[in-house]
């Protein structure tokens, strides 16, 4: 069964949430305008809503990218293998 994240198995540890944070990298304070919910590699996600698919590449530090948008709201989801974003690619 999926949670609200999309992420199943009950992943719902957030990693990072929305506000400014410490860039995990650099240690800057930016502003982070999601949440991240961590998940083991290669987890299987299923989208929250029903939208279109309006960017999937790879995002710097999102890593490789899919963004999901509809009327009502864009969902990214970042860091996903490159093969689901090679499969994204061959089916839109």
């Amino acid at each position: 069964m999926k949670n609200m994240f999309g992420l199943h198995h009950g992943y719902t540890y957030i990693t990072s949430y929305f506000g400014y944070r410490g860039l995990p990298t650099a240690g800057a304070t930016t502003y982070h305008a999601g949440v991240d919910i961590g998940a083991p590699e290669g987890s299987k996600f299923i989208a929250i809503c029903d939208g279109t698919i309006t960017f999937a590449d790879f995002l710097g530090g999102g890593g490789y990218t899919i963004t999901l948008t509809n009327d009502n709201m864009k969902v990214t989801y970042c860091h996903v293998l490159l093969m689901v974003l090679l499969l994204v690619h061959i089916c839109i």
